[in-house]
């Protein structure tokens, strides 16, 4: 087993493709994207990414930076 973090063992494309892929199931379901606002699109994409980054390199989900990144993506949701 690799001690490469999962960012680190996927390349750039897919890492992208996995954002876009989850950031339009985000803008597909109702249930969520009536929460998210039409303009801003870019920001949210942009914050989504840098969230799911920080999980991918195995940081710890309870630290105050990943609260933080958390909560930048859903501020930015409107």
């Amino acid at each position: 087993m690799s001690n490469l973090s999962l960012y680190d063992r996927l390349n750039d494309e897919k890492f992208n493709t996995l954002v876009k892929i989850s950031y339009q199931k985000i803008i597909d379901d109702y249930r969520v994207s009536r929460f998210f606002c039409d303009d801003g699109r870019k920001e949210q994409f942009d914050a989504l990414k840098a969230l799911t980054k920080f999980i991918f390199q195995n940081n710890s989900t309870s630290s105050d930076e990943c609260k933080a990144s958390l909560t930048r993506f859903f501020m930015s949701a409107c």
